[in-house]
């Protein structure tokens, strides 16, 4: 590895100094010069490196916000510089990558809290699981995948708890009915196994009362046929006196009121 002369040791001297007023074109000008005498020198592809990422002094590479080490200055820095420099570049490298990986983990982490704490449904608390389950090595996020299981199951329960509990209510019987099944399917939940007793009596008291008017109305068809059987032969004779009536009395009459006349 050659580090040049007396010349580019002032160069490089002057190349750092514009880094750290922040003078980003200066910099990398003169780490360019440098590259003209010294083609390998080591300091000067750094010196351009954090021009280029716009970084005051080499310790604070750590600090970009992405991996730099695809860059070809960086490339170029490892090249030729000595196995302490490449150590503390690649260290750098690697907190980078640590860092955005934390960052990324905890917003993850962060997101599936909130929709955690804004869940009311079934539905809500397994989104959150979801989430958490992509981070599951995360702190306590395996943890906290159960827990929202549990009150998704919980808010399930709940939901079909109350859906029973809404038809619960009036005389009609298949709306009971569907409430019952509601409520056997989540046996020893809440109050559900004190409203499936109230279900089942209020089935068997509808019940009895639909059979009472069912009877009821059988009896009186019943009642109604008889009275058809008896109102018809009468209705029969009437209709058979009408007509003797319109066709023979009421003719004689009037033959007799005529003779009457002409005596």
């Amino acid at each position: 590895m050659t580090e040049g002369n007396a010349n580019t040791s002032a160069l490089l001297k002057r190349a750092f100094m514009f880094l750290e007023d922040g003078d980003w074109d200066s910099a990398n000008n003169y780490c360019e010069k440098i590259l003209d005498l010294d083609p390998e020198n080591t300091q000067a592809y750094l010196g351009k490196l954090m021009a280029e990422l716009q970084v005051k002094k080499q310790e604070d590479l750590k600090n970009c916000p992405t991996p730099f080490d695809r860059n070809i200055n960086y490339i170029k820095t490892i090249r030729f510089s000595d196995q302490e420099l490449t150590n503390t570049l690649i260290g750098y490298i690697e907190h980078i990558n640590a860092r955005n990986r934390e960052n990324s983990l905890s917003a993850i982490y962060s997101q599936a809290q909130n929709k955690m704490r804004l869940a009311t449904s079934e539905a809500e608390y397994k989104k959150a699981a979801d989430i958490f389950a992509t981070i599951h090595n995360y702190r306590d996020a395996s943890a906290l995948v159960q827990e929202c299981l549990d009150k998704a199951e919980n808010a399930r329960k709940d939901a079909i708890l109350s859906d029973a509990t809404s038809k619960m209510v009036g005389s009609v019987l298949s709306n009971y009915e569907v409430a019952l099944r509601l409520l056997e399917s989540i046996p020893g939940w809440n109050d559900a196994d004190t409203k499936v007793s109230v279900c089942r009596d209020k089935i068997e008291e509808l019940t009895a009362k639909a059979k009472v008017e069912q009877e009821q109305a059988a009896l009186r068809a019943k009642k109604n046929k008889k009275i058809a059987m008896i109102v018809a032969p009468i209705l029969g004779v009437i209709i058979i006196f009408v007509i003797i009536l319109n066709t023979v009395i009421i003719p004689n009459n009037k033959y007799n009121d005529a003779i009457a006349l002409m005596e």
